[in-house]
């Protein structure tokens, strides 16, 4: 979905947290409290003016004589409708998410339990290596940039990554099994599974925070902000 902030339609000086002032035009801002009010960066506004443009192609023909305000306002009301809209259905596809996992981690029984804690991992001894040695320079050693900002390395030992394998397939032996579908990684898959469905949501939750952070903060230490959600899924 495409997800719209809304900035006044007066000229308005704003403050960041530096203190700084910043000059914006935009539109009216909604004051039903679902927006994100925050200010807006000027090329994501010029880039929200070009799509209205677009947008107005679609106002119907008897509007289109009327003064430019009015116009300005019909935009907003579509977006707004189109927003709140978004808002419902994402609504209804989490409920329905929560719902299956639920069923699922109430009934489903590993086939290897050693994978629900992060302290029976089996990682490989050089990811090891890489991760308690706390330098940038090492970590750069271990990992290959396979394109821009994408890095392969070996984080599990064959042996313990074969155990996800089968624990995959007896998931969706399991599914089939019980009526239920396997809810695939994307829509270019048919294939795979998504690992937090099953139950691995809190182990993966536990490897973001206490070793993929780590190696954001090594390998991107200009970045501060902390990493907060992760989705977990296995393709074939």
């Amino acid at each position: 979905g495409i997800v719209f902030r809304m900035a006044e339609l007066d000229s308005r000086e704003v403050e960041n947290d530096e203190g700084h002032q910043h000059h914006h035009t935009g539109l009216p801002i909604p004051t039903d409290g679902v927006y994100d009010l925050s200010p807006i960066p000027q090329k994501e506004l010029n880039d929200q003016f070009q799509f209205l443009e677009q947008l107005a192609s679609n106002i119907p023909p008897e509007w289109r004589n009327k003064p430019l305000e009015e116009q300005k306002q019909l935009l907003i009301h579509m977006l707004n409708h189109f927003r709140r809209h978004e808002a419902l259905e994402e609504g209804k596809f989490k409920q329905l998410r929560a719902d299956y996992q639920k069923l699922v981690r109430s009934q489903y029984k590993f086939l290897h339990s050693e994978l629900l804690a992060l302290d029976t991992w089996e990682f490989d001894d050089r990811f090891l290596k890489a991760i308690r040695s706390d330098s940038p320079s090492q970590l750069d050693k271990f990992m290959c940039e396979e394109s821009e900002y994408l890095y392969s390395f070996p984080m599990l030992k064959p042996e313990f990554c074969n155990k996800i394998v089968e624990e995959i397939d007896h998931f969706e032996k399991w599914s089939e099994q019980h009526g239920l579908q396997v809810n695939r990684p994307n829509s270019m898959n048919n294939y795979g599974a998504i690992l937090d469905d099953f139950g691995m949501e809190p182990v993966l939750d536990s490897l973001m925070r206490t070793i993929v952070s780590k190696m954001s903060a090594l390998k991107f230490p200009h970045i501060k902000e902390q990493l907060d959600e992760h989705q977990g899924f296995a393709v074939e």
